[in-house]
């Protein structure tokens, strides 16, 4: 439950600093560079998600294979060069904090897999790029270059932030939690004011657009990583705000309101129910975490746990955050509750998912082993397709049964691995609960299908494999011992 501070504030750069050595310095301006190119990438990827084309995706890769890569070299010149003035090179690794774990391997697995699909292709039929149903590993070698540099851009936003100081972690929060509520209220009013427009200027390639999302899904997506944040910071105790340099707690309980609300506009149904669900979670951790040490239960043994919500809602603190919940509920209801509760209502939740899912089932029955080559999906389908509803089908809408299609089902089991190694850290942290919802909402749509949603996924996932390593740093009151 406490920090651990590194030889410098964690507002080092900032204009408000306890620093003697100021705000300055060469060290601390070169640290702020990478984790502000990061930002910057990642949010054109989100901001980009509505074009279909994949030039977008390209930039994006470029960006950040250029930035993995130098950051990668200076990483490892200035490990070498430190040894070499102690006079023998180090023992310790010179590009992790830590030895990798399984999360970290499977992380590698997931983005070089595409390439192995390739290469094995290649040797079997030779170097042209075709369709070809006789290809053992892919159908079309295009579609799976451009999946295969998409999984290998994400694994490289990881490592990004996996690699950048301590001291950036926690301000690349506080961004995604200012930049996702402007883009929350931006997209909210952009659905009701630009119809068949992308943010009042570009056409849009769907009627119904939150902003730069063209599917209701992805944007409650984008909420639900950001969401866990900003509780986290509105309901942990108070830091001594001339070392947090950070925004005051009731600016966090605004932007979880107006992210809730933007949750109930988009009208998912799965999102929303997400959204309620972290809140809740969120709040009993929290209060599990206030507990003192020797009195505090497991977070994995909540059952009989009831009567502390309770009671945390009795109290002082309680009635304040039940005022805070009652405005939040009546704000969602007047945000998109009509719509939101007619979805809710509508007889069949899972219209064509069905049988989108056993035509998967069935790709997956023929290429067990291979798959059909990622980025795929859309191609292979059509020898399966179960109905014709006179529009395409371009993914499973359950990304595990498509990894599993595309990649094979070794692909989908490294996806797996990835997901249940980040489980506990990301339930310990608290803030990076978002994860595992997008992974859960993974099971009725294809988050990791768009950059603009799975680059944050990856990238939180980066900061929590540095924060919850041996030395990585502690958010203050971050974690359930």
């Amino acid at each position: 439950m406490s920090i651990r501070l590194g030889p410098e504030p964690l507002n080092a750069t900032s204009l408000r600093t306890a620093s003697p050595k100021g705000t300055g310095t060469k060290g601390a301006q070169d640290n702020l560079i990478p984790s502000v190119l990061l930002f910057t990438f990642v949010s054109f990827a989100t901001l980009t998600i509505w074009v279909t084309v994949p030039i977008a995706d390209w930039i994006y890769e470029c960006c950040i294979f250029t930035l993995a890569g130098i950051m990668m070299c200076r990483r490892t010149t200035d490990r070498v060069t430190a040894a070499m003035q102690k006079g023998a090179l180090s023992q310790r690794n010179v590009w992790f904090r830590t030895r990798p774990g399984l999360c970290a391997w499977s992380v590698l697995a997931i983005s070089l897999w595409g390439f192995g699909q390739l290469l094995v292709d290649w040797m079997w039929t030779g170097p042209a790029i075709s369709i070809s149903a006789t290809s053992p590993m892919t159908i079309n070698r295009w579609e799976t270059l451009n999946a295969s540099l998409r999984f290998a851009s994400l694994g490289a936003t990881g490592l990004i932030a996996y690699l950048l100081p301590h001291r950036c972690h926690e301000r690349l929060l506080i961004g995604l939690v200012c930049f996702g509520s402007m883009l929350a209220i931006v997209s909210w009013g952009a659905y009701y004011t630009s119809p068949q427009q992308v943010l009042w200027v570009f056409p849009a390639p769907y009627p119904d657009m939150w902003g730069p999302f063209s599917s209701r899904n992805h944007f409650a997506q984008f909420l639900e990583l950001i969401l866990p944040i900003t509780l986290w910071f509105a309901l942990r105790p108070s830091a001594n705000p001339r070392l947090a340099g950070e925004l005051p707690r009731w600016a966090f309980g605004t932007a979880s309101a107006i992210i809730l609300s933007a949750g109930a506009a988009s009208a998912s149904r799965a999102g929303v129910g997400l959204l309620v669900l972290e809140t809740w979670v969120i709040w009993v951790l929290m209060r599990l975490s206030a507990i003192p040490g020797p009195h505090r239960p497991s977070p994995t043994k909540l059952t009989g746990r009831v009567n502390t919500l309770s009671a945390f809602y009795w109290s002082k603190k309680g009635i304040g955050t039940a005022t805070v919940v009652a405005a939040t509920a009546c704000l969602v209801v007047l945000a998109g509750g009509q719509n939101l509760i007619g979805r809710f209502l509508d007889p069949d939740p899972l219209a064509y998912r069905t049988q989108i899912f056993a035509s998967a089932l069935d790709l997956i029955r023929k290429h067990p082993l291979g798959g059909s080559g990622l980025g795929t999906f859309a191609l292979a389908y059509t020898e399966f397709a179960r109905f014709d509803a006179g529009r395409a089908v371009e993914h499973a809408h359950n990304d595990w049964l498509e990894f599993a299609a595309t990649g094979g089902i070794g692909f989908a089991l490294v996806w797996i691995a990835a997901g249940l190694t980040a489980a506990r850290p990301a339930i310990h942290s608290i803030w990076a609960i978002g994860i595992l919802a997008v992974c859960f909402h993974a099971l009725v749509d294809d988050p990791f299908a768009r950059t603009g949603v799975a680059g944050w996924v990856f990238m939180l996932a980066g900061v929590l494999m540095a924060s919850s390593g041996s030395s990585g740093v502690q958010f203050r009151q971050s974690r359930i011992p």
